[in-house]
């Protein structure tokens, strides 16, 4: 084996002819390049971004009542519904913090009467727990006659359920103290 490479002579025709293809092939992907950079200008263009942020602020979810079932006496107008549960949001939070330390789903019926305020709220017969025994003296229900919606033609009975559930941080600090020893773990039976 010899390090001796024998060169091949290219016609200079030939060497044109490839360098066409060579600049040919450069200015596609010169083109292909700015095209790419005017597509992504486009993209960050701050109107675009204007009118996503406005989207999303459309679609987020607002303070409502999860998982809310409404009936009506009447036919209710558009609306009406997330009316009821953007007033009965504040008040399933109070009523939660009022379980004192049950930790629970319990369902409810709120029944609004046409004048727009709450005329019955009561426990629902769905409940699995005695609830009416475990939240009696709380202010549980008081707080879910609270609110008040703007009048409308007859009676709407609200149905949902209000969580009371312990959260991620008392979770950790009750892992921690077992782990730790200072919170005992109670075996389940």
């Amino acid at each position: 084996m010899t390090d001796e490479a024998r060169h091949i002579k290219v016609d200079p025709v030939e060497k044109k002819g490839e360098a066409k293809v060579g600049l040919v092939a450069m200015l596609v992907l010169v083109l292909l390049i700015t095209t790419l950079w005017i597509v992504k200008a486009r993209k960050h263009d701050p109107r675009d971004t204007e009118m996503m942020k406005a989207r999303e602020a459309a679609m987020a979810p607002k303070d409502t009542v999860a998982e809310l079932s409404l009936s009506s006496t009447a036919p209710m107008p558009p609306g009406r519904m997330e009316e009821v549960s953007r007033a009965l949001a504040p008040a399933a939070k109070m009523a939660a913090g009022c379980m004192e330390g049950i930790y629970a789903t319990v369902f409810v019926e709120v029944i609004l009467g046409p004048d727009g305020k709450v005329r019955e709220a009561r426990f629902s017969s769905r409940n699995q727990l005695p609830v009416d025994k475990l939240l009696e003296g709380t202010c549980f229900l008081d707080k879910l006659r609270q609110p008040t919606v703007s009048p409308g033609v007859g009676d709407i009975t609200a149905f949902f359920p209000v969580r009371n559930m312990p959260s991620q941080k008392m979770m950790e600090e009750t892992a921690k103290g077992i782990v730790d020893g200072k919170t005992p773990a109670v075996p389940v039976p």
